[in-house]
């Protein structure tokens, strides 16, 4: 590499990380899938920075958790006792039921639900796993007994 294209893609990554550290996120992935998107493992990393500023019971987490078939945020934290919050994060666990570990994910929230004793939600969530796998909601999809009481 020529001394003058080292010094280009060395300012092209502080601009990235200037626009990461101003909140600038879209800028920052913007130029990123410009300047590497021959290098997915620079990608990830940028994407993986840009993911760490955005609140775990967002829903864009979830989405994202849902794709890589990984548990949802959602469910690992308890700060969200807002009872209409758990809405959003099913409709899209709901929107991408291809895999098993989807209905473990709604069977996971109507478990979390449950124990905030929002019932509704949780049987929602519950009737759900039934209809739509033909699991047994009171034992986990792995097969273990569930701790519904």
């Amino acid at each position: 590499m020529e001394l003058e294209s080292v010094q280009i893609y060395l300012s092209l990554q502080e601009a990235i990380e200037h626009a990461m550290n101003d909140g600038l996120l879209f800028d920052a992935l913007f130029m990123a899938h410009r300047m590497f998107r021959h290098d997915p493992r620079r990608l990830d990393a940028i994407e993986t920075k840009l993911l760490s500023f955005r609140n775990a019971q967002h829903p864009t987490m979830t989405l994202m958790s849902v794709a890589a078939e990984q548990p949802v945020p959602l469910l690992a934290s308890s700060h969200n006792d807002h009872a209409g919050g758990w809405r959003v994060h099913a409709a899209i666990v709901l929107a991408n039921l291809q895999t098993p570990t989807a209905i473990s994910t709604i069977h996971q929230l109507g478990l979390a639900l449950a124990q905030k004793e929002f019932n509704s939600a949780a049987d929602f969530c519950f009737l759900v796993v039934n209809l739509l796998s033909g699991v047994d909601c009171f034992r986990d999809p792995m097969g273990e007994q569930s701790n519904i009481t």
